[in-house]
C-alpha cells in the first residue's frame, strides 16, 4: 500500500514572533518583522534592513551561553512540534530527522576565529568547534529529544528547508521510518551579510519583491515538521493537520549564484512536485513564491509561472521573504509553514511592500494585504544558489482521496 505521508504537527520561529500562533496572527494581520539592524563588518558598524528574532525569546532555552544561536532556534521549534503530535510517547516508532541549514553553527565559527586572532589559537575555545559543522545541528536535536532513527542534513544553500521536509517525506514513503522530523533553521550572521553585500544584493531598505526588485533583506529562523504515516496517525487519533502531496527537485545547471533566466529549472521542479502530487494546475490556489526581491529571482519567476499557468487558471504567486526576509536554509520550511496556515484558516498571505505602480504584467502578487480564500493545496517553491530548486505541495487532508499505489523499482548499476 502505498503510504500517505501526513503533516501531524509543527513549530515555527521567526522574526514575527515565536511559535505558530504568534506566526499566524502576525502573518494575517499584515505585519513585518524586519527592521534596521547594525552589523560589525570590516571594522565598522553598518545599518541594513533585517528579520532578526527578539533575544528574550531565546532566554529559556539551557545553557544558553554554551549553545550556539541555531542550536536554540531548532529547539524552540522542535519542542513546538512535538508537543502538537505526541510522538515521542510512543517508542516502538522509527523517528528520523533531517534538518535544512545553509550555515550551521556559523556563529560558534566566527566567533571562535576572532578569539584566535585576538588571543592565540592557544588561548581560543576548542568547544566552540564543535558547534560549527552542518551536521551538528541534527546531532543536537537527536541528542535533545532521544531520536533514534535515520539523521540526516541538508545543504543546498536557501532551498534546504523545503529539500529536508521531501527527504523527510521519501523516507516514510519508502517504509524506512514511520515518524520524521524534518525542518529547516539558520541564523542571522555577518558571514552571511558579508556574502551577499560582495554579490551586491542586499537592499538596505526593506525588500520588495516582484515590484521594485532592488535586493533582499536578511533573516533567521526556524520551522520544523512531524510527518507521520497516515494509517500510524489514524490509530492513535492524532489530528491531522495536511498532507504532503508531493515535490520536486531540478537543476538549472547555469551558474553559481544566478537563476537560469528562462524559468526552466524553476518550471521542471514544479511541474514534477504537480506529477508526484496528482493534482491539476487548477488545483493550485496559490503559489508560495521563492521571492527574494532580487532582479534576476523576479524575472525568472515571473516566466517560470508564465510557463506554469499557459493552460491553466490564474494563479496567485506571493512571496513570505517582504514578511520576514530571506532566511537562507531556514526560508523554505518556514514558507511550508505558512502555507499550512493558509490550509487552517483559508487566506492567502501578503506581499507587503508592493509598488502597485511597477506592476508590469497580470500576475495577481496579493499586493500589501491578505485574501480571504478557499485553501486547498499551495505549492511552496525553494530556488537556491547553485541552480538548487525544490517545489513542495502542501494540501488539506482529505481521509478518502488516495493517492494511486505505486510500484515499487528496482535500482540497477549500469556503471
Amino acid at each position: 500500500m502505498d503510504n500517505r505521508v501526513v503533516v501531524t504537527g509543527y513549530g515555527i520561529v521567526s522574526s514575527l514572533g515565536i511559535g505558530k500562533e504568534k506566526n499566524k496572527k502576525e502573518l494575517f494581520s499584515n505585519k513585518c518583522g524586519i527592521k534596521q539592524t547594525v552589523f560589525n563588518y570590516k571594522d565598522k558598524s553598518v545599518k541594513s534592513a533585517s528579520g532578526v528574532i527578539d533575544d528574550k525569546y531565546l532566554q529559556k532555552i539551557s545553557n544558553k551561553d554554551s549553545v550556539d544561536r541555531i542550536m536554540k532556534l531548532s529547539e524552540l521549534s522542535v519542542e513546538e512540534a512535538i508537543k502538537q503530535s505526541n510522538i515521542i510517547k510512543n517508542s516502538n516508532i522509527r523517528i528520523g530527522v533531517v534538518v535544512g541549514t545553509s550555515l550551521g553553527g556559523m556563529l560558534s565559527a566566527d566567533k571562535f576565529h576572532s578569539e584566535w586572532l585576538e588571543k592565540g589559537i592557544q588561548n581560543s575555545n576548542p568547544q566552540l568547534l564543535t558547534q560549527y559543522p552542518l551536521h551538528a545541528v541534527s546531532d543536537y536535536i537527536a541528542k535533545k529529544f532521544k531520536l533514534n532513527g535515520p539523521k540526516l542534513t541538508i545543504s543546498t544553500a536557501c532551498s534546504s528547508g523545503a529539500n529536508a521536509v521531501g527527504l523527510g517525506y521519501d523516507l516514510i514513503k519508502s517504509n524506512l521510518c514511520d515518524v520524521v522530523i524534518a525542518g529547516g533553521v539558520d541564523p542571522l550572521s555577518r558571514f552571511s551579510f558579508a556574502g551577499f553585500t560582495s554579490l551586491k544584493a542586499i537592499s538596505n531598505e526593506i525588500c520588495k519583491p516582484y515590484s521594485k526588485s532592488d535586493g533582499i533583506n536578511l533573516g533567521e529562523g526556524a520551522a520544523f515538521f512531524i510527518l507521520e504515516k497516515e494509517n500510524q496517525a489514524l490509530n492513535k487519533n492524532q489530528h491531522i493537520l495536511a498532507e504532503i502531496r508531493g515535490y520536486g527537485l531540478s537543476a538549472d545547471a547555469y551558474h553559481e549564484t544566478a537563476p537560469d533566466t528562462s524559468g526552466n529549472g524553476a518550471y521542471r521542479s514544479m511541474m514534477m512536485a504537480l506529477e508526484d502530487s496528482e493534482l491539476s494546475k487548477n488545483e493550485i490556489d496559490y503559489i508560495n513564491g521563492h521571492g527574494t526581491g532580487t532582479k534576476s529571482n523576479d524575472i525568472t519567476e515571473r516566466k517560470s509561472w508564465k510557463l506554469f499557468t499557459k493552460d491553466g487558471k490564474n494563479i496567485p504567486l506571493i512571496s513570505n521573504k517582504s514578511s520576514i526576509a530571506h532566511c537562507l536554509g531556514a526560508a523554505g520550511a518556514l514558507e511550508l509553514a505558512f502555507s499550512l496556515m493558509s490550509l487552517e484558516e483559508n487566506m492567502v498571505p501578503p506581499t507587503l511592500h508592493f509598488d502597485k505602480t511597477s506592476e508590469k504584467d497580470e500576475i495577481d502578487f496579493v499586493p500589501n494585504k491578505c485574501k480571504e480564500k478557499q485553501i486547498n493545496s499551495v505549492l511552496s517553491n525553494s530556488f537556491a544558489f547553485g541552480g538548487n530548486n525544490c517545489s513542495v505541495i502542501v494540501s488539506k487532508y482529505l481521509a478518502n482521496k488516495n493517492k494511486k499505489e505505486k510500484k515499487d523499482i528496482d535500482v540497477v548499476i549500469t556503471g
